[in-house]
């Protein structure tokens, strides 16, 4: 029998994988290939000419196959395919647009098998930086920045889609390395059961064998050469959001993470948790409330005191699988042990976030958090130059204008400071860091970028300071 799987965990309603063709044959995937098995023989047979490696909802009506295809440089459609005529036909594509002008800028996937613990291996997909303007990525000059990606589920999977949000990272400098960890759908049973307990009533492995494999994912790219030692990021969301916490929690492998909706409390989501994953943790964490202590002890929200890198969260309000409780109770942790952290709120969003606005916003900042956590330390216009580091961020002149407002008892002045000081100069150095660990801009390119922003912020300085000058003035005129 084959190590691989033609069918994937029903997380949903209404899933199809395969199809009868008739009373002997049955079309399914088998790896990254859709065809016929012959039920006699077992013999698989591939259908030539498609230009997908992924397939999903399989429908067969005895000469015409219809699905969803896709595959790592184009984007998902529903076509039709005649076994009779062997012709393909495209209904519609979920992005209809010309892919020819970002030729320079996609990533293609690299299926690795690596080792892990207990002398097993696990696999990923790695894509590589790519930008066709920046030639160090085509040398592979420099080492990239790494961020590990851990699928949700947990018994979901990583495929070779196309996926503009890793296309986005990959053009501009990161590399990615999206884990099939142990118990991901695509591998064979054996594969698959890894999460799980070996003997019913005994304790799965959730919160073990994704981490194990997670950390050893990233230390094997850089051992290879495809990542920087020191500037290793581990994401993911829900499912693989606890992985995230985890491995940030129990491991010092990364150098900073980023939670989506991330479960933290594993015993709050057993009790918590809605119908139809009623009792899925049972196998996979073990039986509650008998494995009480074990869901205690795998929550990384038990254990604050042990993180020690950068974290930013993601959540939803309205999330009823993962309560934004997990989240604040968290980063207010990390805030009181002094760790770099940021939580990000939405309104109108549960769990797995659909509106437009809110998952652009969310990924620039995610961007922005990993850009200052690389960068280390925010950056000031100095003597020496545009760009030099600076512990205090702020000139004599800023100070200076500090304390002229603290004169001044206009509260128009002082909303005024409080949005310059507490919201646009800060956004602003982080753009500075941003651009100065841009790996795509040459050093002129950063340069003139990082004067524009400079300009922005004095303009919004001086800006401050009339209002200043203006209010001390109207006190001085005031009658005595």
């Amino acid at each position: 029998p084959s190590q691989t799987d033609m069918a994937g965990p029903q997380w949903q309603l209404g899933q199809s994988y395969w199809d009868f063709v008739d009373e002997e044959h049955i079309v399914t995937q088998v790896k990254d290939k859709l065809g016929i098995i012959d039920v006699k023989t077992r013999q698989f047979k591939a259908l030539e000419g498609l230009p997908y490696t992924s397939f999903a909802q399989v429908r067969c009506d005895g000469q015409n196959i219809a699905f969803i295809g896709g595959s790592s440089n184009m984007p998902a459609q529903v076509a039709v395919y005649n076994m009779v005529s062997k012709t393909l036909v495209c209904l519609r594509k979920c992005l209809d647009m010309d892919m020819s002008p970002f030729e320079g800028y996609i990533s293609e996937p690299q299926h690795i098998e690596f080792p892990t613990t207990g002398e097993r291996t696990a696999f990923l997909y790695y894509y590589a930086p790519v930008n066709e303007r920046y030639d160090k990525c085509k040398s592979g000059e420099i080492l990239p920045p790494l961020i590990v990606r851990s699928h949700g589920g947990p018994t979901s999977c990583a495929r070779k889609n196309l996926n503009l949000r890793y296309q986005f990272w990959t053009s501009r400098g990161f590399a990615i390395a999206d884990v099939n960890y142990g118990g991901s759908t695509g591998y064979g049973r054996e594969y698959r059961n890894r999460l799980k307990a070996k003997e019913e009533g005994k304790c799965g492995y959730w919160g073990i064998v994704d981490v194990d494999d997670c950390c050893k994912a990233a230390e094997f790219l850089v051992a290879e050469g495809k990542a920087h030692p020191k500037q290793l990021i581990i994401t993911g969301g829900s499912a693989g959001g606890f992985t995230t916490l985890a491995s940030l929690c129990f491991r010092k492998t990364f150098s900073c993470g980023a939670s989506y909706y991330g479960v933290s409390d594993l015993e709050a989501l057993a009790k918590d948790t809605h119908k139809f994953e009623s009792r899925y943790l049972d196998s996979l964490v073990g039986p509650y409330p008998e494995a009480k202590k074990v869901y205690q002890e795998r929550s990384s929200i038990t254990y604050p005191e042990r993180f020690s890198a950068p974290l930013i969260l993601f959540q939803g309000i309205e999330d009823k699988v993962v309560p934004p409780n997990q989240a604040r109770t968290m980063f207010e942790a990390l805030k009181k042990k002094g760790i770099y952290s940021k939580l990000v709120e939405y309104e109108g969003e549960a769990h797995g976030f659909r509106q437009a606005k809110n998952m652009t916003n969310a990924l620039s900042q995610e961007y922005e958090f990993y850009c200052q956590v690389i960068s280390g330390g925010f950056l000031t216009e100095s003597k020496e130059g545009v760009g030099q580091e600076s512990k205090e961020g702020e000139t004599s002149i800023v100070n200076g204008l500090k304390a002229k407002i603290q004169s001044v008892g206009n509260a128009d002045v002082h909303q005024e400071a409080s949005d310059t000081f507490g919201s646009f100069l800060p956004s602003q150095l982080a753009k500075v860091n941003n651009i100065k660990a841009n790996t795509m801009l040459e050093d002129s390119e950063k340069r003139e970028q990082i004067k524009a922003v400079f300009q922005d912020m004095q303009t919004a300085i001086e800006k401050l300071e009339t209002l200043c000058l203006s209010a001390i003035a109207s006190d001085d005129n005031k009658p005595q």
